[in-house]
């Protein structure tokens, strides 16, 4: 599920400090949970409004911050229990059965108060997974966002109180809801869809949710005092500039001077470490995606130093894959042909004239074929392979050569027209493929008898006949050879005939 979903949560408040010294001005993780009053817009429900939507926010805010600086930007998470009407609903739907809840991208933004003036700080790119159901289970989901950075205006007075608040009751227009409810005031608009993955069917299901009946404040989260005795730190993070997936990259962190903890943040992770000397390191995981992540570091501060942050980019190379393997093939020119390509992993597997097909599994063979049509000689055939893993890069690709041998031929002649010593004659050479195809060239007849020898030559023609003109011949028994020299398909053949002239 995606975000709105994610504006479906907020939340009782539970102040707990992770190992940070009496006074410190550091982070301190807080959950806040409420139950919030939600209209659902579909139509056979809406009989049922308000719906309660139990949620409760979670994330970490300092207790002190310096006028003209920032409370950094930091990770955001809400847990989200949904009505079992819901559940219900999309379980039995005659439409469905709906099989999944999916958020649509939204976001949601919390409330602040410094030194009277109200503001909006959005918690960005929100997502929730998306959440398999079946009417019989409780639909509990965790979105997670990025609140925006919250600016401390110079000039704040010192000892002033910023409120960090869910929601306000202050959102009344909206596409679903075009007028306030006469009894509810709005803090955010949940959109989600019911999925059917049976039937391809998505349904509209938003839903308009309230902190109460009245209240325009939002529950508050935390507060945070502004003191104009801390220094800003100075911040830094160094990443490499690059990795390769399946290798782990360092993030390192300074903050000169600086104790307590700091948290990097990135890639989907978030690790909290503490400063040792003013710095500190976190080992990023190795299977990061390939592309670009971006990576902060948060420091919310101690008795001297206010919160600061620092941001890197860190580029993910895609790994290199394992080699294609292949073998190919000796047919004969007229006979069709196999080549196999082992796939070094699943995915796609394309030889360039001959077509794509998808290994599912590392190592598998992937049979290709090869036309009977190809000329006789070397055929080389190109060999390629995307992986179905983003994270790797393609092999190089791989010639695989396919030998074409000429074909095989029969022959035969046949007299129409004997030669006299006065007449010529007439014959046909006929010249046939052992696979099929049709041979072309030159067909060349020599005639003996003793020590006279005469020759003619004719072209075979598309049906594999050669029309040859006999000269005239002495009367006598006469030695025929006719000799098909062959073309570049097809090999030479020679046959042997008698031929006696009577006349």
């Amino acid at each position: 599920m995606r975000g709105p979903l994610a504006t479906v949560t907020a939340a009782a408040l539970v102040v707990g400090l992770l190992g940070a010294t009496a006074g410190a001005a550091r982070a301190e993780p807080v959950g806040v949970s409420h139950t919030y009053e939600c209209d659902l817009s579909i139509n056979e429900l809406k009989d049922g409004n308000p719906y309660e939507f139990a949620t409760t926010a979670r994330m970490a805010l300092p207790r002190k911050v310096a006028p003209g600086t920032s409370i950094p930007a930091r990770p955001f998470s809400i847990d989200i229990t949904l009505p079992r009407v819901l559940l219900e609903f999309g379980a039995n739907h005659p439409l469905g059965p709906f099989t999944r809840l999916v958020g649509r991208a939204g976001t949601l933004a919390l409330n602040t108060t410094i030194n009277g003036v109200e503001g909006k700080h959005a918690i960005a790119e929100v997502t929730t997974p998306s959440y398999e159901f079946d009417g019989e289970r409780d639909l509990s989901v965790t979105a997670s966002g990025t609140l925006s950075a919250i600016d401390v205006p110079a000039g704040t007075p010192d000892g002033s109180v910023i409120q960090v608040r869910l929601p306000d009751n202050d959102n009344t227009q909206d596409p679903w809801f075009p007028s306030a409810s006469d009894t509810m005031f709005v803090a955010f608009t949940m959109f989600a869809n019911l999925v059917s993955d049976e039937t391809g069917l998505d349904y509209d299901a938003p839903a308009r949710c309230g902190v109460g009946d009245s209240a325009l404040q939002g529950p508050e989260i935390a507060t945070i005092e502004v003191d104009d005795s801390l220094i800003a730190p100075e911040v830094a993070l160094l990443v490499p500039a690059s990795v390769v997936h399946g290798r782990a990259a360092t993030a390192s962190v300074s903050v000169p001077g600086a104790t307590g903890e700091v948290t990097v943040v990135g890639a989907g992770e978030t690790r909290t470490v503490t400063l040792q000397g003013g710095s500190a390191a976190v080992v990023l995981p190795g299977d990061l995606a390939a592309g670009t992540h971006q990576i902060s570091a948060i420091y919310d501060g101690d008795d001297i130093y206010g919160p600061g942050a620092a941001a890197a980019s860190l580029t993910v190379a895609r790994a290199p894959s394992a080699a294609l393997k292949a073998k190919g093939a000796s047919i004969v020119h007229g006979r069709s042909g196999t080549i196999s390509v082992t796939a070094p992993a699943a995915g796609a597997v394309t030889v360039a004239g001959l077509g794509t097909k998808t290994a599912t599994t590392a190592g598998q063979g992937l049979a290709f074929t090869v036309p009977k049509t190809l000329r006789a000689g070397t055929t080389t055939y190109r060999a390629s392979f995307v992986p179905a893993d983003g994270n790797y890069a393609s092999p190089s690709p791989i010639a695989v050569r396919v030998g074409v041998a000429k074909a095989g031929t029969r022959a035969s002649v046949r007299v129409l027209k004997r030669p006299t010593s006065k007449k010529k004659g007439k014959a046909v050479v006929t010249v046939r493929s052992v696979t099929g195809t049709k041979p072309r060239g030159t067909v060349t007849v020599t005639l003996k008898k003793g020590k006279k020898t005469k020759r003619v030559r004719a072209k075979v023609n598309a049906n594999g006949q050669a029309s040859v003109r006999l000269p005239k011949l002495a009367k006598g028994a006469w030695k025929v050879t006719a000799a098909y020299a062959g073309d570049a398909n097809h090999v030479r053949k020679s046959i042997r005939k008698k031929l006696k002239v009577t006349k």
